[in-house]
């Protein structure tokens, strides 16, 4: 409490940065469709879970919208059946991911392997990858439509991130190998299958191994000391462990017919592309929150007053809201000017989505100077506008007047 006021609690939690001795808070943010402009953001404690705090965010955008026909589009926290039904029941409409934990998503993987599906090709803005959508035979266990989607960005991504465990996987092995036809401490097949488990446990739906025995003769002395033309040896059998791995078809198989897919689940009447589309503006929430250490460059902050950190989060929030509204404001204006791009990058280069860090630093050479002589202010010099700076305050409709200063 703080001026019997409750406030959040600064705890450990899950954090995405990967620093768990640092204590967190959580920050929501929600943006418009209209210019991904921040229109409500709200602090947790550090140990909230992502999926508790939908069903009060969506209620607060309800009371600023003033209405409740509005898509909300979040990522798969969203997916729980009680917000969801909250949601759905209060006559609000909504876009998600499906998590792969949920048995609709292994159903219809094990449906694509002995049935064809008819994909249809989708379209969406700013975007070069290409895109196919097929809508689940089956609803959600809630009753929800399911749209899957195949992108080829995706399935890259999945072919590239599958071979690459099973590279690291046969390399570890390999160096396992060398180390044991050597010293090693590894003397029995269970310690050797140990750390083979180890080793393929990342790769172990796709790579199989098996272990291999073999027997070396050893000849040693029988007694100690130099040897001679009369030195008896002993004759013994060493084991030798080697591992081989060996493909496992039938799951690489079945995932490279996978690969590039992921479900959306929706209460909406809207065909399968433009549900794709409505979710595809949900990274722009994503970009804001990556500004946060870039354009921004917040870092953690050691402030111990919960009062403070809010203080600090509001004025982050409220810079995000100013500069969202440039950004938003200039691109309306090239959009209603019919103006595809602006040479606003380094060297006069076209840019099409100008970005207010970018607009701001077009005005950052401006300068005005006064002669002054006795403390008298003989002249004074008036910034000079050029071409692109003019043309940018008047898609800002700023009045170039206001660069000019009194005498």
């Amino acid at each position: 409490m703080t001026g019997g006021r409750k406030t959040p609690k600064i705890t450990r939690g899950h954090n995405k940065d990967h620093w768990p001795d640092l204590k967190q808070i959580l920050m929501s943010l929600t943006v418009s469709s209209d210019g991904s402009v921040p229109v409500h953001y709200r602090d947790f404690d550090g140990n909230t879970q992502d999926s508790a705090t939908h069903i009060g965010m969506w209620e607060c955008i309800c009371r600023i919208t003033g209405k409740r026909d509005f898509i909300y589009v979040a990522d798969s926290k969203l997916c729980v059946s009680d917000t969801m039904r909250h949601i759905d029941g209060r006559g609000g409409r909504f876009i998600t991911v499906m998590p792969a934990t949920r048995r609709e998503e292994g159903w219809f993987r094990d449906y694509l392997q002995e049935n064809k599906v008819n994909w249809t090709g989708a379209r969406v803005r700013c975007s070069d990858d290409e895109f196919r959508t097929f809508e689940s035979p089956l609803p959600s266990a809630e009753g929800y439509r399911i749209i899957w989607v195949w992108s080829t960005w995706k399935a890259e991504k999945d072919r590239d991130a599958r071979e690459k465990v099973m590279e690291k996987a046969v390399n570890a092995i390999a160096l396992l190998n060398r180390k044991l036809s050597g010293r090693s401490r590894i003397k029995t097949r269970e310690d050797l299958a140990g750390k083979a488990d180890l080793l393929m446990s990342p790769a172990k739906r796709y790579l199989s191994y098996t272990i291999h025995e073999e027997e070396t003769e050893i000849f040693r002395q029988s007694k100690r000391g130099r040897p001679g033309p009369d030195t008896v040896y002993v004759k013994s059998m060493k084991k030798r462990f080697r591992i081989t791995t060996e493909p496992v078809r039938e799951n690489i198989t079945r995932d490279e017919r996978c690969d590039g897919m992921f479900p959306l689940i929706t209460n909406t009447s809207l065909t399968p592309e433009e549900v794709l589309q409505n979710y595809k503006y949900q990274p722009r929430l994503e970009k804001r929150n990556e500004q946060m250490k870039s354009v921004y460059s917040l870092m953690p902050m050691l402030f111990k007053r919960i009062d403070r950190i809010e203080a600090f989060l509001f004025m982050f929030f409220t810079a995000m809201l100013i500069e969202a509204l440039i950004e938003r404001s200039v691109r309306l204006s090239m959009k209603s000017m019919k103006i595809e791009s602006i040479p606003i990058y380094h060297e006069r280069k076209e840019c099409e989505s100008p970005t207010t860090d970018r607009l701001l630093a077009i005005f950052g050479n401006l300068q005005f100077h006064r002669l002054l002589t006795h403390e008298r202010v003989m002249e004074v010099f008036q910034p000079e506008l050029s071409g692109i700076q003019k043309k940018l305050l008047k898609m800002m409709d700023i009045d170039p007047g206001k660069y000019i200063l009194p005498d």
